[in-house]
C-alpha cells in the first residue's frame, strides 16, 4: 500500500503543483565537532570539542542560542579554507556562544573575506576571542567578548572592525590595532580589561562608548588620526587616554577629542613629549589624579621631538586632585577653558614650555591657584 504521503505527491502532480512542494523536507545536516560546512547551515544542540569545532567555508551559521565550548586547545570556528587558494569569502554567524577554546574565531587567510558576527558571545579563551589578522572586514554586533586571558579581538594589516552595540570586559587585552589596522567602535562598552585598547600604527574611531575600569584605557602610538567622540572614560586606574607618539605627515591632528568626559581616572588625558598636533574640544575633565598631563622633557636619553602645537578649547577642567591641565613641553594653544575647583592649580605650565593665549579662559577656587603661564579671568 502506498503511503499518504506518495498518495499526496500524485495528486499533486495531477493537478500541476510541482511535486518539490508537497515533497518531505530534506534531513538536516548534522554538525558536530570537525565538521566542514558552507551556510546557511544551523547547530541543533549543544557541542563540546576536544581540539577544533567547526569550519565554516562561506555562508551564514546561525547556533540557535546553543554553546560550541572546547578544551582549552584548537580554534571554535574557522571561517574560510586555506586549501581553496584564498578566494573572496563572504560569512557570518549568529545566535549563540563559542567557549574554552585557544581561539574563539579565526581565519586561516583569504585575499577578501568579510565576517559578521550578530548576537554571538565568544569567552575564556586561551589566547585570542576573535583573530582578525586575516580577516579583511569584521562586524560585530550585539557581542559580547569576555573572560579571554589573552586578546578579545585584533585586527592588522589594511584590515578593518566595526563594533557596535557590543560589550568586551574582563580580558587580557580588550581590543588590539596595529599594523594599519582600522577599528571602528559605536555604543560599546569596553570594562574591567587589563588594557581597553592598543593601537600601533593603525587607527581608532571610538563614538558614544564607555570605557571604565580598566587598568590602562586606550593607548594610542602613531595612529594616525584617531577620534574618541561623545563618550565616558570612568575609573581607569591608569591613564584614560594616553598618546604616546603621532606622525607628522599623516594626520593632523593625530588625536582628536571631542565632547568626552573623564572622571575618577589616575590621568584623563596623558601626552607624551612625542605626542603631536592633539586637538581637544568640548570635553570634560572631573575628579581625576590629573586632568591632562603632558610630560616634561626628559634630556638624560637624548633631545626631545618638539611637536606641533596642540589645541584645547571649551573644555571644563573641575575637581581633579592634582592639576586641571599640566604642559611639560612643546606649545599648546587654549581658548575658553574653565578650571574650577582643582586640588593644584588649574592650568600649569612648565618652564621653557610655549603657551598661546587665544583668551576667554577662567580659572577660579584652585588649590594652587588659576592659571601659570596663562591669562585667566
Amino acid at each position: 500500500m502506498r503511503s499518504r504521503l506518495t498518495k499526496i505527491a500524485v495528486s499533486a502532480a495531477l493537478f500541476g503543483a510541482p511535486i518539490a512542494a508537497w515533497s518531505a523536507p530534506a534531513s538536516a545536516v548534522t554538525i558536530g565537532c570537525g565538521s566542514t560546512v558552507t551556510g546557511p547551515a544551523s547547530v541543533s544542540h549543544d557541542l563540546h570539542c576536544h581540539g577544533d569545532g567547526i569550519t565554516l567555508l562561506s555562508g551564514r551559521l546561525d547556533l540557535h542560542h546553543h554553546t560550541i565550548s572546547g578544551d582549552g586547545t584548537g580554534t571554535g570556528i574557522t571561517v574560510g579554507d586555506q586549501a581553496d587558494g584564498y578566494p573572496a569569502v563572504s560569512a557570518a554567524v549568529a545566535n549563540g556562544t563559542i567557549t574554552g577554546f585557544d581561539t574563539g574565531i579565526t581565519s586561516p587567510g583569504a585575499d577578501t573575506l568579510s565576517l559578521a558576527l550578530t548576537n554571538v558571545t565568544v569567552s575564556e579563551s586561551a589566547t585570542m576571542g576573535v583573530d582578525g589578522m586575516f580577516i579583511t572586514s569584521t562586524s560585530l554586533d550585539h557581542v559580547t567578548l569576555t573572560h579571554n586571558q589573552g586578546t578579545a579581538i585584533e585586527v592588522t594589516f589594511p584590515n578593518s572592525v566595526s563594533i557596535a552595540h557590543s560589550a568586551i570586559s574582563h580580558n587580557g587585552n580588550g581590543i588590539v590595532a596595529f599594523s594599519d589596522g582600522h577599528v571602528t567602535i559605536v555604543r560599546t562598552t569596553i570594562t574591567s580589561n587589563t588594557n581597553a585598547i592598543i593601537c600601533s600604527q593603525g587607527l581608532v574611531s571610538l563614538t558614544r562608548s564607555s570605557v571604565s575600569h580598566n587598568s590602562s584605557g586606550v593607548q594610542l602610538s602613531l595612529c594616525e588620526g584617531s577620534t574618541l567622540t561623545d563618550s565616558t572614560f570612568v575609573g581607569n586606574t591608569n591613564a584614560a587616554s594616553e598618546e604616546t607618539d603621532g606622525f607628522t605627515d599623516i594626520a593632523n591632528p593625530t588625536l582628536t577629542v571631542r565632547g568626552d568626559t573623564f572622571e575618577s581616572n589616575q590621568v584623563g588625558l596623558h601626552l607624551t613629549t612625542n605626542a603631536m598636533a592633539v586637538v581637544v574640544r568640548d570635553s570634560v575633565f572631573r575628579a581625576n589624579g590629573q586632568g591632562v598631563v603632558m610630560d616634561a622633557c626628559d634630556t638624560e636619553y637624548g633631545p626631545c621631538d618638539v611637536p606641533i602645537s596642540d589645541e584645547f578649547v571649551n573644555n571644563v577642567f573641575t575637581r581633579n586632585k592634582g592639576n586641571g591641565l599640566t604642559w611639560g613641553f612643546g606649545t599648546v594653544r587654549l581658548s575658553h577653558n574653565h578650571f574650577v575647583n582643582n586640588g593644584g592649580w588649574g592650568f600649569f605650565a612648565a618652564d621653557g614650555t610655549t603657551v598661546v593665549d587665544a583668551g576667554n579662559n577662567d580659572a577660579h577656587d584652585n588649590g594652587l591657584g588659576g592659571c601659570q603661564g596663562l591669562t585667566c579671568s
